[in-house]
């Protein structure tokens, strides 16, 4: 979050974290795959914030889940383009236009990385209102690896 609150204080962009329930269980996850997540979630969230603009994470524990999700005032995604996000070099015209740079990689990684470690990732969002991206981990995991580590 500190790192993550400079690039906000930059961009004039308030960060929020918000922890629903206190007794969040650890779960068994590649530890520097699991800051590459957050980071990019949140780093997008404040890079497509419209100034003065909010995001919000929220961490809670819900059924048999961990949920994670980063909701911001940005410029929001079309409907026909959140169906493309998660493709490998998907970049849609206002996120160009918004900001030329970036490879179109975050977030087809960051659904990789949740999709591997048996959970899902979803988006709601409306153009010029925001988007809102969630992610479900499983407390219990099949999948084990020697580079994990709980968080």
């Amino acid at each position: 979050m500190d790192l993550m609150q400079i690039l906000a204080d930059k961009k004039k962009i308030q960060l929020h974290l918000h922890v629903k329930n206190h007794s969040i269980p650890k779960i068994k996850v590649d530890v520097m795959r699991f800051r590459e997540v957050i980071e990019n979630l949140i780093g997008n969230a404040i890079e497509y914030s419209l100034k003065p603009g909010t995001v919000d994470i929220t961490l809670s524990k819900k059924d048999k889940d961990i949920v994670i999700s980063v909701e911001d005032t940005g410029i929001g995604i079309s409907n026909s383009d959140q169906k493309k996000l998660f493709s490998k070099f998907f970049r849609s015209e206002t996120a160009i236009k918004h900001n030329p740079e970036g490879s179109g990689l975050g977030l087809y990684v960051v659904k990789s990385y949740v999709e591997g470690w048996s959970g899902k990732i979803v988006v709601k969002s409306s153009e010029g209102k925001g988007s809102k991206f969630t992610v479900y981990l499983p407390i219990s995991q099949k999948k084990s690896s020697k580079k994990e580590a709980s968080v």
